[in-house]
C-alpha cells in the first residue's frame, strides 16, 4: 500500500459518497471549511497498485497542550482490513488518542490497541458507558443517565469533542470522560423531545 497526497475534489467526493456517504468530517467541502478557518489540510490516498483503496483528511490541531493530527470520522477505506493498520507502523505510533465504539475497535489490531492502551483509548459502548484506557490504567464508566431514545445523531461527535475540550483544559482524564457522558445524555435527552414531538 501506497499513501500519497490527494487533491483531486472530483476524486475524493466520489470516494466519501460510495464508502461513507454520512461521513461530514472526511467529505472535501469540510476541509475547504476548515482552510477557511485557518487550520491545516492534508488529503491523503491510499492506493493498492494503482487503486484507491481509501482516504484520510488529516487537520492540524494546535492546542495548548500541544499540536496533533485528527482525523475525524476517517480513515476512509473500500473495506476495513486491519492489515492497513499494520502496513503504516510509523503512522500508528504517532497516534496518541484512539476513540471508537466497540464494532470501530473490531476493525483494529490487538497489537495497535495494545499500545493505545498505553497511551490513551476510549471505547464508547452506548447505553453501557466508556472503557478507556489512560497510560496504561483501565477505566469503566458507566452513564448517570440512560437516554432511551432512537435518535442518536451526532452522540459520538458530542462525546469526542466534549471529551477533548475538557481534557485539553484540565488535563483530568476521569472528570473530562465523565463531563463528556454528561453533554452527550443532554444531547440525546434534546433530540428525542424534539424529534419526537416535531
Amino acid at each position: 500500500m501506497k499513501m500519497k497526497l490527494l487533491e483531486d475534489n472530483i476524486v475524493w467526493e466520489n470516494f466519501v459518497f460510495s464508502h461513507a456517504p454520512r461521513s461530514l468530517f472526511q467529505s472535501w467541502f469540510w476541509g475547504e471549511v476548515q482552510k477557511k478557518l485557518g487550520a491545516t489540510v492534508w488529503r491523503m490516498g491510499f492506493y493498492d497498485n494503482d487503486t484507491l483503496i481509501g482516504i484520510a483528511q488529516i487537520i492540524k490541531v494546535i492546542a495548548r497542550r500541544g499540536t496533533f493530527l485528527h482525523v475525524r470520522h476517517g480513515p476512509i477505506f473500500i473495506q476495513q482490513k486491519k492489515k492497513y493498520w499494520q502496513e503504516k507502523e510509523c503512522v500508528n505510533d504517532k497516534i496518541f488518542c484512539m476513540k471508537g465504539t466497540s464494532e470501530e475497535m473490531t476493525y483494529v489490531p490487538e497489537s495497535q490497541l495494545k499500545k493505545q492502551k498505553g497511551k490513551m483509548l476510549v471505547v464508547t459502548k452506548g447505553k453501557e458507558g466508556v472503557e478507556a484506557y489512560y497510560k496504561g490504567k483501565n477505566y469503566e464508566f458507566r452513564p448517570r443517565h440512560v437516554i432511551r431514545s432512537k435518535y442518536a445523531i451526532g452522540a459520538g461527535d458530542t462525546f469526542f469533542a466534549n471529551f477533548v475540550s475538557r481534557f485539553v483544559k484540565t488535563g483530568d482524564f476521569s472528570g473530562s470522560i465523565e463531563h463528556a457522558m454528561d453533554k452527550t445524555s443532554e444531547l440525546l435527552e434534546s433530540l428525542k423531545f424534539n424529534l419526537d414531538f416535531a
